[in-house]
């Protein structure tokens, strides 16, 4: 009578961590990184053959994840992320060069010529030659007003990309010290969790390959090596190159 009772009070326990492990993912359904958990549970070991059974027991909470589908929207996302950024870019400089029938560049460009054709065909006009030294001063106006949205626009993402670095270090750092963690303590959901999300994360600034084959963890930043064995965290600077042009060219690089 007593193990039957046991028995039942095993299934019961079994039953009640399955109820809060439930409640537990409607709880964090919207919780970023959050993976599914299920409860492992096994027959509890025979202590002799004359007993049917000593009922069930628990054996851990494990997340729902596929690592492949995982590591396919970090891909994904890094070139959502590009294409996102490159699209805003060309936006803001189309805005620098936005005209109408009227206004703009090309309009002001128009209206010279047609100061000089008029001067042109009335050499001695006064009023023509006024007109034309009027259009010339609109015109460079117009074109310093180009210039200086450029520039206002290369400032702006330059800033930007500074700011990026920063985050992307701060990340790394992150899932350096989430490393660290599971080392000492070993694996756990929450930390898992936490570690994907900010890989999630860093794949919106950078191209992002992750590599965990038998506990060796290694992250690359578009092919060059940012997070070794773990825990050796390598940062990212940025370097300023001139081109031929004179320009200002602007890369990233793994500072080893």
């Amino acid at each position: 009578m007593i193990s039957t009772l046991s028995v039942s009070q095993s299934g019961l326990n079994a039953a009640k961590t399955a109820v809060e492990n439930v409640s537990n993912n409607i709880a964090n359904e919207n919780t970023p990184g959050y993976k599914k958990r299920v409860v492992q549970v096994s027959e509890l070991s025979q202590m002799d053959s004359q007993f049917a059974g000593r009922g069930v027991g628990v054996d851990g909470v494990y997340r729902i994840t596929s690592q492949y589908m995982y590591d396919k929207l970090i891909s994904e996302n890094s070139k959502v992320s590009y294409y996102d950024k490159l699209s805003t870019m060309l936006g803001n400089v189309e805005s620098i060069f936005k005209e109408t029938i009227d206004s703009g560049f090309t309009a002001d460009l128009n209206r010279y010529y047609q100061s000089v054709e008029n001067l042109r065909a009335n050499p001695s006009s006064q009023v023509y030659k006024t007109a034309l030294q009027n259009q010339g001063q609109i015109l460079v106006g117009s074109l310093q007003n180009l210039y200086s949205g450029v520039e206002t626009q290369q400032a702006n993402e330059k800033k930007g990309l500074y700011a990026n670095v920063d985050g992307v270090n701060n990340i790394l750092k992150e899932i350096g010290s989430i490393n660290e963690k599971i080392q000492k303590y070993g694996e756990n959901n929450d930390l898992l969790d936490k570690r994907d999300q900010l890989e999630l994360e860093l794949s919106s600034y950078v191209d992002v390959s992750v590599s965990r084959e038998s506990g060796y963890y290694e992250l690359k930043i578009g092919g060059e090596t940012a997070i070794s064995s773990s825990t050796n965290v390598r940062t990212i600077d940025v370097k300023e190159e001139e081109t031929l042009f004179g320009t200002q060219k602007t890369n990233k690089k793994i500072d080893k």
